[in-house]
């Protein structure tokens, strides 16, 4: 994408000031991200737990939170929304507890960023599914590495 200039570089963050898990970390780390694309790649993280909740609780496949994403592109607005949708499910399925911290950096660093917001929708949408994405797999893996979540 940075090679057809849908994206362009940013300046890559100080990873250390983070409060997360280390594969956290390492991951943005080794990505590059600067602070706007780790706030929505730690979004997306947020999303695969509320998913993988929903799918553990549910089954058959269903994630209704994923239904909160435009595929179309996620605009500044909806950022502000899905974030405040995000806790909520986070309550809601009884896993705010686990994901407090994630959800404290995430939401600094939109807190930071949002009045200044350099990223197009297609972005914010590709960074969000980065860290759905993420933490999506690692559930797999956690789970025998069958490469489903059952």
């Amino acid at each position: 994408l940075e090679y057809m200039t849908c994206l362009k570089e940013g300046e890559k963050m100080d990873v250390d000031k983070l409060k997360v898990n280390a594969n956290i970390k390492n991951y943005i780390d080794s990505m590059g991200y600067g602070e706007e694309e780790s706030a929505l790649f730690l979004l997306g993280y947020l999303v695969g737990a509320v998913g993988n909740a929903q799918y553990k609780r549910m089954g058959q496949d269903r994630k209704p939170i994923l239904n909160k994403l435009n595929f179309g592109g996620v605009d500044r607005s909806k950022i502000i929304r899905l974030c405040d949708e995000v806790f909520g499910k986070l309550v809601q399925e009884k896993i705010r507890l686990y994901n407090e911290t994630t959800f404290a950096e995430c939401k600094k660093l939109l807190d930071k960023n949002i009045k200044n917001w350099k990223l197009n929708k297609y972005e914010n949408l590709f960074y969000i599914l980065s860290g759905y994405s993420f933490k999506t797999e690692s559930a797999m893996i956690n789970k025998g590495g069958k490469g489903n979540e059952k």
